[in-house]
C-alpha cells in the first residue's frame, strides 16, 4: 500500500492504531467513545453476572484507550499505549480497522501482532 498514511505489508496493531490516531482522530475517539456506551449499556440490561463482568471489562478497556488518546504525547506514544495493553489494544485495533475499511485478513494478523513484546 502506498501513500501519506500507508501500512506496511504485515501491519501490527500499533500500526493500524497509529493510522487511525494520524488519519482520524476525532472519528477513533467518538468510535470507541460509542463502544463503551453500547458495553455500559448492554451491562445495564445484562442478567447473567459474567457476561455483565466482560462487558464493564470492555467498556473499561475503551475508556482506557480513550485516555490514551486524551494524553499529553506523541501520536506514536499514543499508540504504544493503546496497543501495550490487550484488551484496549484489540477494541481500538477493531474500531481503528472498521474506520480504515480494512479486510478481515489484515486485522486478524495485525491482532496477531498485539501478545508480541
Amino acid at each position: 500500500m502506498s501513500g501519506i498514511y500507508a501500512l506496511p505489508e504485515n501491519a501490527s496493531a500499533f500500526d493500524v492504531v497509529l493510522r487511525s490516531i494520524i488519519a482520524h482522530p476525532s472519528m477513533l475517539r467518538e468510535s470507541l467513545e460509542r463502544q463503551a456506551r453500547d458495553h455500559r449499556a448492554y451491562r445495564a440490561s445484562c442478567t447473567i453476572e459474567g457476561a455483565e463482568r466482560g462487558a464493564k471489562a470492555q467498556e473499561n478497556a475503551c475508556k482506557l484507550a480513550i485516555s490514551f488518546l486524551d494524553a499529553d504525547c506523541t501520536d506514536e506514544e499514543r499508540a504504544i499505549g493503546i496497543c501495550g495493553e490487550m484488551n484496549s489494544g484489540l477494541i481500538a485495533l477493531n474500531v481503528a480497522a472498521k474506520l480504515q475499511c480494512l479486510p478481515t485478513h489484515i486485522r486478524t494478523q495485525a491482532a496477531l501482532t498485539l501478545d508480541k513484546d
